[in-house]
Formats: structure tokens, sequence, C-alpha cells
């Protein structure tokens, strides 16, 4: 394909281009609220596809508690390598049949000019979906836009422009009908839309590359569910200015298009196809064209590090190789994606000095950050180079999709093993012998652990973060699983002290003493809580 050249300016193209954010984030509460609806209230936890299912109740702390992102999932500590792990949970299979989700770019697509003062009606049709959402943005504001009686509020969008208005219309099991649009002011207003409907028909389009070198040729491919032989499919290139040219397809089956383009400039261009006929359907592409010769290879050498060899992932390093034209600093920026296009964690390398030609590059991944995104693999690798001059910064490798990794548990990765729930924690002053004193202060709380065994718990009871009044060595004999358990203080102990309270539980220390692994095994340091009780200082 020559270079691209003679295009047009058409606002309502760089909406549609720009638009996907917007529609996003404008039908957000459309989803949210089919969502809701589509779960029936049992009480069970719902499991998110790519999370594992809920063993416990979540947890709340940073310390030793499990992620608050994702539900926490018990399972046995395991000696040995990362290769020799079981499943520690059970992943979500597939459903049996297709579900309906939200249409990513409408059933429905219109750009129409509203006079100067006058209405218009636009007729919108729902193909019996139980939700419905009507997206609208103007190029100014004055419109005001209605459905079903139902009014929609405007809302600034300065990322589309400084004075474009969005609107956002939902509604649950809707009927065919009109979209209203008025004009308040004197002077005609551009506006276009979609319709968002849950379905099972739905458009992809999928480039064999989304970061091409100007005047690369790449490929595209498109394809329909729920297809007809009526089926028909245009596609076109938008720039960031809104100038279209259309592109050539090629019907290679029902449901089922190719296609190939070449740009000549570098910038951001988005590929957009769109069905011809009934139940009209949507999708586009994003491409960032890049002037440099930089490449990276899609695949990638592998290793998996336990630096402290307790039998979890410490770190999980991608290797690829990266070939750049001219010797300099460059910066690398990489992101693990899990199947649903969750970010997992990612990795920064800052300045990296690398010389012309083919070298490894090395990415490396924290395995706390993995863990606490509670997402399963593999995991898609994506990067993005940056060549830095004594004078400029300048992208040279947009938004790479590399390979993807092992298949992996995100509970194979470093955490704590135990927890403590802040939540269950109490404490109670006990007098034992009636005689009007305490002798005792006791601290109760739930402590889950993964790993049945003996543990012991080395506290201390303090009245300032200086003034000690008392101290516990206790051991415990736990299951796998939640525990509850009680710290005993001596009043003996306090009473010396001569401090009153309220006093405060700084830190635990937790070692398994005796249990599946063998030998002794410790976690860190984790603050708790305060215990609002006042012993007297001349408690016996």
């Amino acid at each position: 394909m020559p270079a691209l050249s003679g295009r047009r300016k058409n606002w309502a193209y760089a909406l549609h281009a720009w638009g996907a954010g917007l529609a996003a984030a404008l039908v957000f509460s459309a989803c949210t609220a089919a969502t809701q609806s589509s779960i029936p209230t049992t009480g069970a936890p719902s499991v998110t596809p790519g999370e594992s299912p809920a063993a416990t109740s979540s947890f709340v702390g940073d310390c030793c508690a499990p992620p608050t992102a994702s539900p926490y999932a018990l399972v046995t500590a395991r000696p040995g390598g990362p290769g020799a792990y079981p499943p520690a949970s059970v992943q979500p299979t597939s459903a049996a049949s297709p579900a309906d989700s939200m249409s990513e770019e409408g059933t429905g697509y219109f750009s129409q000019t509203v006079p100067a003062k006058t209405t218009i009606k636009v007729p919108i049709g729902f193909e019996g979906s139980t939700l419905g959402a009507v997206v609208v943005y103007a190029k100014s504001g004055g419109l005001a836009v209605t459905w079903a009686g139902k009014t929609a509020a405007p809302q600034k969008y300065p990322a589309l422009g400084a004075s474009v208005v969005g609107f956002s219309v939902s509604l649950d099991n809707p009927k065919d009908g009109d979209l209203t649009i008025k004009n308040t002011t004197g002077s005609p207003i551009d506006a276009a839309g979609y319709v968002m409907i849950m379905t099972r028909r739905h458009l992809t389009l999928t480039p064999s590359t989304t970061f091409p070198h100007e005047g690369q040729q790449i490929s595209f491919d498109v394809n329909l569910t729920e297809a007809t032989d009526a089926d028909g499919l245009t596609a076109t290139l938008v720039d960031l200015s809104g100038a279209a040219t259309p592109l050539s397809v090629t019907k290679v089956g029902t449901g089922h298009w190719t296609g190939d383009l070449t740009i000549s400039s570098t910038g951001q261009f988005t590929i957009r196809a769109s069905t011809t006929g009934g139940a009209f359907r949507g999708a586009m592409a994003e491409l960032a064209v890049v002037s440099g010769g930089v490449s990276v290879s899609t695949t990638f050498d592998e290793q998996v590090v336990d630096s402290d060899h307790d039998g979890l992932i410490d770190e999980l390093d991608l290797t690829p190789t990266i070939t750049v034209p001219v010797a300099g600093k460059y910066m690398a920026n990489a992101y693990l994606y899990d199947s649903t296009g969750v970010e997992v964690a990612m990795d920064g390398t800052g300045d990296i000095d690398l010389v012309a030609g083919a070298q490894p590059i090395k990415l490396e991944f924290d395995g706390k950050s993995i863990y606490k995104s509670g997402r399963w693999g593999p995991y898609t690798l994506h990067v993005t180079i940056v060549y830095e001059t004594a004078t400029s910064t300048a992208i040279e490798l947009d938004d790479a999709t590399l390979g993807t990794t092992a298949a992996y548990d995100y509970m194979q990765f470093q955490h704590d093993r135990m927890a403590f729930d802040p939540e269950s924690l109490s404490s109670k002053a006990v007098d034992t012998n009636g005689d009007g004193l305490f002798d005792e202060l006791d601290l109760t709380g739930t402590v889950t652990v993964e790993t049945a065994g003996q543990y012991s718990i080395n506290s201390g009871l303090y009245a300032n973060p200086w003034g000690q009044v008392a101290a516990e060595y206790m051991t415990f004999q736990l299951s796998a699983g939640p525990n509850r358990v009680t710290l005993v203080y001596k009043g003996s102990d306090i009473a010396k002290a001569g401090q009153d309270g309220p006093y405060v539980v700084p830190t635990l220390d937790v070692y398994l003493t005796a249990g599946s692994r063998g030998g002794t095994y410790s976690w860190r340091r984790c603050p708790l809580l305060r215990a609002n009780v006042a012993v007297d200082a001349t408690g016996s």
C-alpha cells in the first residue's frame, strides 16, 4: 500500500477512534449493573476468571495478611523447586457455552449534525438484550439527550477535546425506540454515538503487530461470532487528526476477513472495522508506528529465582533478545498481563547501555507483586523501549507484545505464609482469684497458616514505644487454616513495670518449630494492635 495521502479530516472518525475509553467510561455503570443483576445473591464469594477461589474470608493488612486484591486461598507449604508444585488452588474453567457480554464497539453507530434550535430523533434497536446503553458525544455543549423519558447528564471529556461533551443512558430490558437529541443553541452541533448491549455476537480485529515500523507491511484478521453469509465488512485506517483511509478486506469465510496495509509515517493510528447489513458490530485496534530500527524477540528465556530457598518464587526473570541500530542509553518498561488483560507486575530497567546489534535484556519481575495481583499465568509480556540522547528521549518501540510465560498459580510466588486478622483481635483483663486485681491480660485473635504444625509466638506488651511492661513466649499447635489463639501476659509482670495502660503489642515474632517442612521457619514481624485495657500497676 503506498504512503497514505489526501486524507480528509473528519471529527466523527476522530471521536470514533479516540472514543473507546470514553465509551468504556460512560457505560461502566451499565456494565456494573449487568454484572450485579446476573449474579445470584447466595452469600458465596464470586470468582473472577483468572483469580483463585476463596477458601477463607479476606484479611486486612499489609504485613502478614494476604493481598486485598484477591481472595485468600489456603495451601499446604510445599518443599522442592517451583517445577514440583502441585496446583494450590482451583482455577475456574471456561463456561460450557458462551455467555452474553457487553458489546465493545456498540451495536449501532451514528453521526449526525443537529441543526440550531432543532430536535432530532435517532432510531435505536437493542436486539432484545436484557441491558442496553446509549452513548453520545458532541463536538460542543448545548445538547439535551433523552431516552425513554430518562435524561442523560452531560460530562466534559477534555482528553477528546476541550469542548467535547459526553452523555450516557442505560436501561434494563430496554425497548426499541427513538433517542431524542435537542440542540438548545443557535448554532448546529455535530453529534456521534454508540448503542451498547449484552450480546454473544462480537466482532474482533487482530493485527499481526501493534508496533510496526514505518513502511512495514502488516496484516490484520477480523472475526465475527454468530455470523451469517449476509454479513459484510468495511475497514478504515484513522490517524489522530481523524482523517480516515479505506482499507481493502478479503472475505475468507463466513464471519472471517483479512486485510493488509502499510503505513509510511510514524505516530498513533487506529484500524476500525464495521459490519454491513443488519445487527451492526464494530471493532478497533490501535497501532503505534515507530521509526527506529529497534526490535525485540517474541521468545525469551524464562527463569524463576528462589533466593531464600523457602520453596516460593522471589523473582521471575524473562530475558528476550533486543536488537538496536546504534549504541547508547536505552530504557525498557516491561509489563506482565494475565489472559484477561489485567496487569500483574511491571519492571522498569532504568538506563541501560546497549551496543549496536543483538543482545539479551533481562527483565526482573518481583514475586511478591505477582502474588499480590492474585492473577493466574500464563502471563503475556509487553515491552516499551525508549532511546535517550543528550538532547532528546524518543520511543523506539511502543508496547511490543512478546510471548507468554509458562502457566503459574499466583500462590507459587513469594508471600507471607501466615496471616493475622486485625478485626478478630480482642483483649481482656482477668481476675483469676477474685481478689479484685487483674492476674493476667489475655489477647485473643485469629491466625491463619498454610502449614499445620507447632508454632511459637514471641511478643511484647508496651505502655509506650520504649516501655515494655511484659513479654511472653508461647507455643501453639495450629492446623492449616484459621486458628484462634490467646496470648497471656502475667499481671505480676505488668505490676512490676509500674505503668498504666492502654498497652500496645507492636510486633509478634512467629516461628514454625515443627511441621511438614521440618526445621524452623520464621516470618517477619508484624505490627498488630493496641490493647485498650488499663491494668492496675498494683495487680497481683
